[in-house]
């Protein structure tokens, strides 16, 4: 019922995300199914067709009343967590590509490509709970299904499941949300579909926190922002059954006074309180002891309002901090980040730094070292070698660096103990050399050295320095990292790429 999407190893570019309305399943769960299968047998010598069929039935299972807690992947805001949620829509991710479409939100009707999602979440504030100001629902309680369905109290609306008995006795966790309440803050049946989302992730080439490489996401949200400077409650509530019963929808019976609604999970948070909105924020800046450049700069007391230096560094941005140098000794050292509070000239003539240490600056007249650049500096080399690209390169370019450096550190030491003896015919004694090398050198070598030909490394002829070579610089740099023999890759080159 819903278009092939493809969710393999390259389906999407690393570092990128692909969102999707909705992962309608061509069979979604609770649905009754059968599997019909007709075969017909031809070219038999009496001429007849024999037809044979055979039906199977069968249901899709999928969660109903309650869903595994291993198919969360993560809660916003962070379950018992407290920090700055104002504005904030709570939301919900599953590690199942498909779960808010699992199921259909009416048991009844037929599977569509634009199915709205089943659950919901709904923000309840700290004054609504039971125990609060003004309660609005009763503590979660686990009921039988059969009482899900048919409550024992005729003022509570039930879902509409027409395939569950009323004398089921499978428990599930309930709780019972005045009805005006309820039809003011959860969602209407047409906004159910802008409230959920799949997504499909590809983290090649990003740090990895704790997550997988690659997945596949839904996600849910709800409608009502959370209440500042209060504990907030998120319920993950099931709706089938209820489609006609949500804002918007047809006129209820005036008999029902509360909702009975299947609770799949909930979490609490605490959000702060807003210190202003975002114009009460801006007017702030401009007022006495608030705006401006002043909040980037330290507060200054009496003593360093007298005291010319400290005056001087605080209102260029400095602030002043305890430094435990390397050599024992504690100090007071200046410390300012990127943003600052005076004008500046930026000044080319600094660095480059090669370490932290370096960058450090020194004011001879107050005898007070500067850690501003030592401290970007170190925080700029954390950043880049966080990046598994960018650390993985510097790697890779240390290793042929350091070959490169061996193998001319080698080549060097057997150049100056060979060729004075290749010049003069002396006979290596003493000269460091091993003594079967000697050996060789005074046999096989000293007796034709007037007849082998002399190499001269290109650098170090004058007229042919600054001729092109059949490598180039890259090519030679490679050659020494790998160890590849230069005459085969020369030949290589020359023959195209060929062996």
């Amino acid at each position: 019922m819903s278009d092939p999407i493809v969710t393999g190893a390259g389906s999407i570019a690393p570092g990128q995300i692909q969102f999707y309305d909705s992962i309608q399943p061509p069979l979604p769960a609770g649905g009754e199914y059968q599997l019909q299968v007709v075969q017909n047998i031809v070219g038999l010598k009496d001429g007849t067709k024999p037809q044979y069929s055979a039906t199977q039935k069968f249901e899709v299972d999928g969660p109903r009343f309650q869903i595994d807690p291993a198919s969360i992947h993560m809660v916003f805001p962070p379950a018992n967590q407290g920090g700055m949620y104002h504005g904030v829509l709570p939301n919900i991710v599953f590690g199942t590509f498909a779960m808010p479409w699992l199921r259909k939100i009416d048991p009844s009707a037929p599977p569509s490509n634009t199915a709205p999602p089943w659950m919901g979440l709904l923000t309840i504030y700290q004054n609504e709970m039971p125990g609060g100001t003004t309660p609005q629902l009763s503590a979660p309680a686990v009921v039988t299904v059969g009482q899900l369905v048919a409550p024992s109290d005729t003022a509570i609306l039930p879902p509409v499941l027409p395939d569950v008995a009323p004398a089921n006795t499978g428990q599930v966790q309930v709780v019972d949300v005045q009805l005006p309440y309820f039809l003011g803050i959860a969602p209407a049946l047409t906004e159910l579909p802008v409230l959920a989302h799949a997504r499909e992730v590809n983290t090649d080439g990003k740090v990895i926190a704790g997550v997988d490489e690659d997945g596949c996401f839904s996600v849910l949200m709800s409608n009502r922002v959370v209440q500042d400077g209060a504990s907030n409650t998120v319920y993950l509530v099931s709706l089938e059954g209820h489609q006609n019963h949500l804002p918007q929808g047809p006129a209820i019976a005036p008999q029902y006074k509360k909702i009975r609604l299947v609770v799949l999970g909930s979490w609490s948070f605490t959000a702060s309180r807003s210190p202003g909105s975002f114009l009460e924020l801006m007017r702030q800046l401009c007022s006495k002891g608030h705006g401006g450049v002043d909040l980037l700069m330290m507060t200054e007391s009496d003593i360093t309002a007298k005291n010319a230096l400290a005056h001087g560094a605080l209102q260029s941005g400095y602030t002043a901090l305890a430094n435990d140098m390397r050599i024992g000794e504690r100090s007071t050292s200046w410390y300012r980040g990127p943003l600052v509070p005076a004008p500046t000239q930026r000044d080319f003539s600094y660095g480059p730094y090669h370490t932290s240490d370096h960058a450090m600056n020194y004011d001879p007249d107050c005898g007070v070292f500067s850690h501003a650049y030592s401290a970007a500096w170190q925080i700029g080399r954390l950043l880049a070698l966080s990046d598994p690209h960018f650390s993985r390169s510097l790697y890779n370019w240390r290793r042929r660096f350091f070959a490169a450096v061996k193998r001319t550190i080698d080549f060097q030491a057997v150049e100056d103990l060979v060729a004075p003896a290749m010049r003069s015919g002396a006979n290596l004694t003493g000269a460091g050399v091993p003594a079967h090398m000697r050996e060789f050198l005074r046999t096989q070598l000293l007796p034709l050295k007037d007849d082998l030909p002399r190499v001269i490394p290109r650098e170090r002829n004058p007229m042919l320095a600054e001729l092109s070579g059949v490598l180039t610089p890259a090519e030679v740099e490679d050659v020494v990292a790998t160890g590849e023999d230069p005459v085969l890759a020369i030949k290589k080159k020359l023959q195209g790429g060929g062996e």
